[in-house]
């Protein structure tokens, strides 16, 4: 799985600029500040369709401009796409896949699959459960459809349920009219939560043995705590049953504050480091190795539902690690794998650079380096 090029017009600060790239290893060089996050976010969008900073798709254009466009080709198992995405400021966004204009975001999900290293995701392990759910959610999404269906026809019987709530709470509907909606979001919070525990249970295997590899002496384990049973006595094949009685026994508390109270949209991770809670007693240092460790994971969790390795995104992630950390990270990488990352400095990708492509970047001008291939062939 490879992403043969790139071409952006109008988007961000980037210049309008077609580039091709290597197979092996592709490296974004410039100072700060100068769009190499925004090359990365291109190809997160190119995978996802999701900006890496929640931004409104209108600042992804130009100031100044009313439309961007980014296209690519891409390379999944020897067949090839060309995708195309447009931005507009006044009307929805248009995805084309071989010029065929894709409308769902179900059916546009798993033409590339693409796993980010990011200093952000040090959010993961210590910010509250929404970005531990959005990483799972994230994850699955890419690799089952059936769950991504799932989780979006949950999400709209949430809102349209809250409602029902809020509507309750102000008489302006009978409590009654909740049983129907109970049953609709039972049975999706049902198949949701299945899903993730034997999904976590796989994924806590892959991470555990990467973060071994990441340090030795340490055990990473990732645990579903869904809000029946909150990980003390899981019982997944009786969970449709317990939702509805536990949801009966909250039920005037939802109605007080006109929100669901149980269910997927509000259950957790729970990650340890030999037993110990990583989020409340864990290091800076054990944080940001459990971060690394999940992203690792979901590459190898990826590799094993496609039996193809994604694209790797490395987003100024050597400017938090130590050289030890840095060698033992590209040890980790398979050597299969395409890879784009950014930084400031040539002197951080010294062991790389014979398999690279390096493009540097200045004020959203990108040009392709070649001074590292002439050192490289001095040295030889």
């Amino acid at each position: 799985m490879n992403i043969t090029s790139l071409f952006t017009t109008n988007y961000r600060n980037i210049q309008r600029k077609e580039m091709q790239f290597s197979e092996r290893i592709n490296v974004f060089l410039g100072k700060n500040a100068q769009g190499k996050t925004n090359l990365i976010e291109a190809l997160f969008l190119i995978g996802t369709l999701k900006s890496i900073r929640r931004a409104d798709e209108s600042q992804l254009i130009q100031f100044g401009e009313q439309e961007a466009k980014l296209a690519s080709l891409v390379n999944k198992k020897g067949i090839k796409k060309e995708i195309e995405i447009y931005y507009y400021r006044d009307k929805a966004k248009r995805v084309l896949v071989n010029r065929n204009q894709i409308y769902k975001y179900a059916d546009y999900l798993g033409n590339l699959n693409i796993t980010l290293f990011s200093p952000d995701d040090l959010i993961i392990v210590k910010g509250d459960a929404s970005y531990r759910r959005r990483y799972l959610d994230m994850l699955f999404s890419q690799t089952d459809k059936a769950y991504l269906l799932d989780l979006m026809a949950y999400h709209r019987i949430l809102k349209q349920r809250n409602s029902v709530l809020k509507d309750i709470r102000s008489k302006q509907r009978q409590e009654h009219l909740l049983d129907t909606w109970d049953e609709q979001i039972c049975k999706y919070a049902n198949r949701i939560v299945q899903k993730r525990y034997k999904n976590v249970k796989f994924l806590n295997e892959i991470a555990n043995k990467m973060h071994k590899k990441l340090i030795f002496n340490e055990n990473l384990s990732i645990k579903y705590i869904d809000t029946i049973y909150c990980g003390v006595d899981e019982n997944p094949a009786e969970y449709e049953k317990d939702f509805i009685l536990k949801q009966k026994r909250v039920r005037s508390q939802e109605i007080a504050r006109g929100i669901t109270l149980l269910g997927p949209h509000r259950d957790d991770l729970e990650i340890k480091i030999n037993g110990v809670n990583t989020r409340i007693f864990g290091s800076q240092g054990q944080k940001r190795s459990v971060a690394i460790s999940l992203r690792l994971g979901e590459a190898e969790y990826i590799q094993e539902m496609y039996d193809e390795y994604p694209v790797l995104l490395l987003d100024d992630i050597f400017s938090e690690l130590d050289d030890e950390r840095k060698n033992e990270l590209l040890q980790l990488l398979r050597p299969e794998a395409q890879i784009f990352i950014t930084g400031t400095s040539l002197m951080d990708f010294q062991s790389m650079l014979r398999h690279a492509k390096v493009f540097k970047i200045q004020q959203g001008r990108i040009e392709e380096h070649h001074g590292h291939e002439k050192k490289r062939a001095q040295t030889a």
